[in-house]
């Protein structure tokens, strides 16, 4: 079985592209399930859905689920605010999500992945900087607010890493996440991005492999010609590194599958 569970269809830049677009690219590339995971910040950024809209989000993935010819699940990739758990929790628990996708983009007011962003790596210690935000997924994994942790090293977006060794950072970081049962998503997004690489790197989900912490798939698709985009590389890595099963969900209950 194959999935692509990170599809952002509202985010769609270009606003030219339609959801249906997306089903019908996921079908072209015979996936066997997918899922619409918008963006949700508890204060509302540019890049992500608003309160109002979140009624009509959830509509629009319901009415299509009738009819998309392929199994769709609803999902919201809901960014991770220290602090604010339990508003986070308010929302998660007032609606019907298949699954729920947590996301670390901000380190205080800081939006790193953001390109316009960037010269503000220069004021880092990178180690300190790797070391701030894997605590922060820590954080999310211990809430026990998210089902899975979306692009879960995202920090090296633009290729910025330390000179010194981080497996202890990994190490301490997967420990947490196989204690908390949340899976880790392999996602394909990375190698559209200055760091060419999937997250996570071979290493850290081969650690993953070793400590039992489950994946799914995700293409990130801003765009319909992403969906399921360079899945053949990641399904070669995730057998690389020792996966036979990949997790789906639906109600918020995860499943394990056999990759296809």
């Amino acid at each position: 079985m194959i999935v692509d569970y990170h599809m952002h269809t509202l985010a769609d830049v270009s606003g030219k592209h339609e959801p249906v677009e997306y089903i019908k690219i996921a079908k072209e590339k015979n996936l066997d399930e997918i899922g619409f995971s918008e963006h949700f910040h508890i204060k509302p950024k540019y890049y992500s859905l608003k309160y109002k809209q979140l009624p009509e989000y959830i509509k629009m993935v319901q009415s299509l689920k009738n009819t998309a010819g392929i199994p769709l699940k609803l999902g919201i990739e809901m960014d991770f605010v220290p602090g604010l758990e339990e508003e986070i929790r308010k929302i998660i628990e007032s609606n019907p999500f298949d699954y729920i996708i947590g996301s670390v983009h901000f380190i205080g007011n800081w939006d790193f992945d953001n390109p316009e962003k960037i010269s503000s790596y220069d004021k880092w210690d990178l180690y300190k900087l790797y070391q701030v935000y894997f605590n922060m997924i820590k954080q999310a994994a211990k809430s026990k607010l998210f089902n899975i942790i979306g692009h879960i090293d995202l920090i090296k977006i633009f290729g910025f890493k330390p000179k010194r060794d981080i497996s202890n950072l990994l190490e301490d970081m997967i420990e947490i996440l196989g204690k908390c049962n949340v899976c880790i998503e392999v996602n394909t997004s990375g190698l559209r991005k200055p760091c060419r690489e999937i997250y996570p790197s071979e290493k850290l989900l081969k650690m993953s492999f070793d400590k039992g912490v489950q994946i799914t798939l995700g293409s990130d698709a801003h765009k319909p010609e992403d969906v399921g985009r360079d899945f053949d590389k990641t399904i070669f890595l995730i057998r690389k590194v020792g996966y036979k099963k990949i997790a789906t969900f639906e109600n918020r209950k995860m499943k394990l599958v056999e990759l296809g």
